[in-house]
């Protein structure tokens, strides 16, 4: 299936005639689309910080929890009272 709208790739930059035409970055260049790449580029950025900080910050959060439960200041005693996990048996 040809779906390209012109008979050659000739054709087609005659077509664009100093505007981008058919394709997004013709001979001529347009501002627009200059314009909507940057755009785009500062979005994505902007994005990755505010994802990369947010996740900081609930990793951070969640890491002060768990230090204030296991460590809440209260001496370590043999059971399992304290860390959920079993007492390690003396000698072993």
């Amino acid at each position: 299936m040809d779906t390209f709208p012109y008979d050659s790739w000739e054709a087609a930059l005659e077509a664009a005639d100093g505007t981008t035409g058919y394709f997004t970055w013709g001979a001529g260049g347009n501002f627009a689309s200059v314009l909507i790449v940057l755009l785009a580029i500062a979005l994505s950025v902007i994005t990755m910080v505010m994802i990369t900080s947010r996740e900081n910050a609930q990793l951070n959060e969640a890491a002060d929890r768990l230090s204030s439960k296991y460590n809440s200041g209260v001496p370590a005693t043999s059971g399992s009272e304290d860390t959920g996990m079993p007492a390690v048996p003396e000698g072993g």
